[in-house]
């Protein structure tokens, strides 16, 4: 049963760091002609490192016999991956809820006044989208539709891959907890009795 339980954990890490570096992907070629903010970036390479760890961790469950020193690195790796995921999730989520309709109306009249946008937007949003409108306004006619429209689609994503975060550090931080427990000594008269 515990093996079923820390197979399924893993394949569910797996999975959804694999959609959230998909959605992570999407939202950095949106902001390719820019810079794209280091949270972006930050939550595309914890997902690549997530993947990694999902797959070493489903190879270390299918030898079955790994030494302690393996199994403990496992428990930290998966430690570190749920806090760094669980914190750019909250970032992400934050982004995607905050573009509302002020700052879209903000943005499609000026975007890239003062040399940039931040003036232009609300705490949280600025540095986020910054990318994005040099994106547009450098390589297309301006119009005010055309950004307007971008960052209603870019928004939710930004949320979702926020949602896929939490989801990935959610089954990270079960599985550190897990094999947690299971580097606890065990009292030999339990073993016997059983």
């Amino acid at each position: 049963m515990l093996f079923i339980f820390d197979v399924g954990a893993r394949v569910a890490q797996f999975l959804f760091s694999v959609i959230g570096f998909s959605i992570s992907t999407v939202l950095i070629h949106g902001q390719k002609a820019g810079d794209p903010p280091p949270v972006t970036r930050g939550v595309g390479i914890a997902d690549c490192f997530a993947i990694l760890v999902a797959l070493s961790g489903i190879m270390i469950l299918i030898a079955s016999h790994s030494s302690l020193h393996v199994r403990g690195t496992q428990v930290v790796l998966d430690f570190v991956i749920a806090a760094t995921l669980f914190g750019l999730g909250v970032m992400m989520a934050l982004m995607g809820r905050d573009c509302g309709s002020e700052p879209v109306a903000l943005l499609s009249r000026n975007p890239l006044i003062n040399k940039g946008c931040q003036s232009e937007m609300p705490p949280g949003v600025e540095y986020f989208w910054c990318g994005v409108l040099y994106h547009i306004a450098n390589e297309t006619t301006y119009d005010a539709e055309v950004i307007e429209g971008w960052l209603r689609k870019g928004c939710p994503l930004a949320y979702v891959d926020g949602v896929f975060q939490f989801l990935s550090a959610t089954a990270s931080l079960a599985l550190a907890g897990m094999g947690v427990v299971k580097l606890l000594p065990v009292d030999p008269r339990t073993v016997e009795e059983k």
